[in-house]
């Protein structure tokens, strides 16, 4: 039995923070809370392939790929309160069975600590 598994994956992110709040234009008042809003994407690859041998030679077992996408903000109101918003793509292909699974995600969620 032969197996051989290759992949690759990273992680991009930005934090952008603001000291003195922020400005609604409507009403052109600065409300002054402490904010911080962080992007990120993660991303990965694999590829899986096993072969065996048998009486009639070499025989694949195994044939599949796996991409991820995973990008998403979080905002930090103050220290108390946290928001954000997840999406995922994913998608799994195997080769020998000629299918792929496609699966994609949305979450929106807050934190209020006490």
């Amino acid at each position: 039995r032969e197996t051989n598994e290759n992949g690759v994956n990273g992680k991009i992110s930005y934090t952008f923070k603001s000291q003195r709040g922020f400005k609604i234009p409507i009403i052109n008042k600065f409300i002054p809370i402490k904010n911080e809003l962080t992007s990120q994407i993660d991303f990965s690859y694999t590829k899986s392939y096993n072969t065996t041998n048998g009486s009639q030679g070499k025989s694949i077992t195994k044939n599949v790929s796996s991409l991820k996408i995973t990008p998403g903000l979080t905002y930090t109101f103050s220290k108390s309160i946290d928001g954000g918003i997840n999406s995922g793509y994913e998608k799994t292909t195997n080769y020998q069975q000629q299918k792929s699974i496609r699966t994609i995600k949305f979450n929106l969620w807050a934190t209020v600590k006490f």
